[in-house]
């Protein structure tokens, strides 16, 4: 079954942007007080709560606290998944132990389940609200499909809505003939395709980095708790988004771009983010360009056309290996863009030849 989101920003007036702004509020607080329960009942048991425990206290608790029950029940069932996906990602994936959400820092949103919203062709209607404008008309499907979630979030002074839906059909089968696309991602060029293809790096917060210091300032220069300083914020925050906007733009025209090419199967590297941001000089390129996301548009775009992603092994050499005669240069310096093998005399294009390598480890490994 395939599934795609559809992501529109709202426009709400005054009323609508209050009751928001309640639900993300009852969400935080239902998430707070579920993650406060469990580490106590853990301190006390030495056992975990399961989630049909903690939801049947948290009935108990609607009796006492009634202000809960002003807001659609998908919001605290929201806050609770989001709890327990948490708590999988510490006990499975060692991402750290769950932490409190705080009104000023924490990502401000809402989950709103099937049965309380309804999508027409220029607005959305929210149960214990009515409809909602949309800014985009007929960018979410009404025909043909079926509703699974919604969730509303706020960034940069603006309201945004997600709605999943499901149009009931399989996902295509793997394609058995096109070409096999080799991608080495980079710094200095986003992306160098053994194809021919490449994709300029947009540098979108190099770019943008003296308005984002220069409006950091100002916000620092505003007295705390003065509308100044919260009309300052809300600049420096739409900044980001735009700086944000410019780098998804750019990373979405590339997956689509190599998706659109029909090739069998699309090849990457898995490289250790994590560990190549230590490099403090070089961190704040990386970052810049966004490794995870790239491999994160593919995996989905790859699925919902029948292509193969294939991730190879992160230790293998594609930059110091020769294309022609496999020799492994190690030698080889980071500021090298022109690789030159010292056994077969093989002069290509640093990038150009690593996207070769990457290309052939798949045909090696698939071959019998």
């Amino acid at each position: 079954m395939s599934y795609r989101a559809y992501k529109v920003e709202l426009h709400p007036n005054n009323k609508q942007i209050t009751f928001f702004k309640k639900c993300v509020g009852t969400s935080r607080w239902v998430y707070n007080w579920a993650l406060t329960l469990r580490k106590a009942f853990y301190e006390t048991n030495q056992k975990s709560l399961s989630h049909f425990d903690t939801a049947k206290l948290l009935t108990q608790e609607k009796k006492n606290t009634t202000w809960l029950k002003e807001v659609p029940k998908s919001v605290h069932r929201g806050a609770m998944v989001n709890l327990d996906a948490a708590y999988q990602r510490f006990f499975k994936e060692k991402k750290g132990f769950p932490k409190f959400k705080s009104k000023h820092t924490s990502r401000k949103s809402f989950l709103l389940e099937s049965e309380q919203f309804k999508v027409d062709t220029n607005k959305i209607f929210v149960a214990r609200l009515g409809w909602v404008r949309l800014k985009e008309a007929n960018y979410i499907p009404v025909d043909g499909v079926k509703f699974i979630s919604a969730t509303v979030s706020f960034r940069a002074d603006r309201w945004f809505v997600s709605v999943t839906v499901s149009d009931g059909e399989e996902l295509p089968s793997l394609v058995s003939e096109g070409d096999i696309i080799g991608i080495d991602l980079g710094i200095k060029t986003l992306a160098v395709c053994s194809n021919g293809m490449s994709f300029e790096n947009p540098r979108a917060y190099k770019s943008n980095l003296m308005k984002l210091k220069r409006l950091q300032r100002k916000v620092s220069r505003r007295a705390k708790g003065s509308k100044n300083r919260e009309k300052a914020k809300k600049k420096l925050a739409n900044q980001y988004y735009k700086t944000s906007c410019l780098r998804q733009d750019a990373l979405h025209k590339m997956t689509t771009s190599l998706v659109r090419t029909k090739p069998k199967a699309v090849v990457i590297e898995d490289l250790n983010v994590e560990g190549m941001l230590k490099n403090h000089k070089l961190a704040q390129a990386l970052s810049d360009v966004s490794f995870g996301e790239i491999r994160r548009q593919l995996e989905y775009k790859c699925k919902l056309n029948g292509i193969e992603l294939y991730v190879i092994d992160r230790f293998f050499p594609s930059s110091k290996t020769c294309n022609k005669c496999g020799c492994i240069k190690d030698d080889l310096k980071l500021s090298d863009r022109t690789y030159k093998c010292n056994d077969c005399g093989y002069e290509e294009d640093r990038d150009v030849n690593a996207s070769y390598n990457i290309r052939d480890y798949y045909l090696h490994s698939s071959s019998p």
